[in-house]
């Protein structure tokens, strides 16, 4: 029971707790203090409730995603007084054409509304885009290197890890049987594959708790936070190239023989960048639907329908979100989705 607690989505109550009782007047050298008690205490833990508190997603991560989160969020540009509740809705702009007839006036009715909206995203954009994506890029690689670290030194150690993975396949032995696979090759790809995973997780994790923070400062101070937000996150134009090289390391193993320990350096650095750029692609996606008042609530729930009855349509939304993020660096979608034509022609 204490195991389960420790681990996601359990540990996000537990981030929220933290949250809500820190005083956000205290020094930061506080806040670093208490994480790395936090985090030494967790490693010391007994076994294997330790290893609950590492796992990816897992309560170290999200203490971590807090501490960052308290420490950052005084920046300039952050907060902002006025609420995204104060923004015309959907349905305020359609009770507004009520008794309009004229479809040339309720067109330029409906381009006063966009005209503000895009205003406001457009202010926001300028002041957090560039703190929102240092924090969020300086977290991710952090807890991600911090549990990356520490799960390798419990697997290198003892037993603990591979055992879990044993327990965590069992379940499924059949499965993977009928499938012509064995639970062996499914953890040994786990293993080969596993910062790419654990990167994957974390941000998850991360994102959902960010958005629950955002949530409770908004009831408790009637204001609006940017931090965290994945529609403010714009990946670094120089990392494209990296992206190329890593790319091309792959491509090249096809021709000639690279040592596997490098291949799998490059893969999961490839895997790494991508799910950056799938992150971007998401964020550029929102900002679109948001300027445009386009229904994003009725868009996710048709997104998520369509995945779970047709597992398919889930890749297909992933592999766009990374076209889209990834055809950023040449054709600014970031900057057609904040610049809707508003012309009345």
């Amino acid at each position: 029971m204490v195991e389960l607690l420790l681990s996601f989505p359990a540990d996000i109550f537990w981030g929220l707790i933290v949250a809500w009782t820190l005083s956000e007047n205290q020094k930061k050298l506080i806040f670093w203090i208490f994480l790395a008690v936090v985090l030494t205490i967790g490693f010391f833990l007994p076994q294997p409730v330790n290893l609950f508190f590492w796992l990816p997603g897992g309560a170290a991560v999200i203490l971590m995603g807090v501490t960052f989160f308290l420490v950052f969020k005084s920046q300039k540009g952050m907060i902002s007084k006025k609420t995204a509740q104060k923004l015309p809705t959907r349905d305020e702009i359609q009770k507004s054409f009520d008794g309009i007839e004229d479809l040339d006036q309720k067109k330029e009715k409906y381009f006063v509304f966009i005209k503000k909206i895009k205003n406001y995203y457009q202010k926001i954009h300028q002041k957090t885009t560039e703190q929102n994506t240092n924090f969020l890029i300086l977290l991710f690689l952090s807890s991600f290197a911090l549990n990356f670290l520490v799960l390798m030194y419990m697997y290198y150690s003892g037993d603990i890890v591979s055992n879990y993975l044993q327990d965590s396949f069992k379940p499924f032995a059949e499965f993977y049987k009928s499938m012509g696979i064995s639970v062996e090759e499914v953890i040994a790809q786990l293993k080969r594959f596993s910062p790419a995973i654990i990167f994957l997780q974390n941000a998850i994790s991360l994102f959902f708790l960010f958005t629950l923070i955002r949530k409770i400062y908004e009831y408790k101070k009637k204001e609006t936070l940017f931090l965290g937000r994945l529609s403010f996150f714009k990946m670094p134009d120089n990392i494209i190239w990296l992206f190329i090289l890593s790319g091309g390391v792959l491509a090249l193993s096809y021709i000639t023989q690279i040592p596997d320990n490098i291949l799998m350096v490059f893969e999961n650095l490839t895997a790494i960048i991508s799910i950056m750029y799938v992150f971007q692609g998401l964020g550029t996606i929102w900002i679109f639907c948001r300027v445009r008042f386009l229904p994003l609530q009725w868009i996710i729930l048709s997104a998520f329908i369509t995945s779970m009855l047709w597992p398919g349509f889930l890749f297909f939304y992933i592999i766009m979100s990374f076209f889209w993020g990834l055809g950023e660096f040449w054709f600014s979608f970031r900057k057609r989705a904040l610049h809707p034509r508003i012309e009345s022609n």
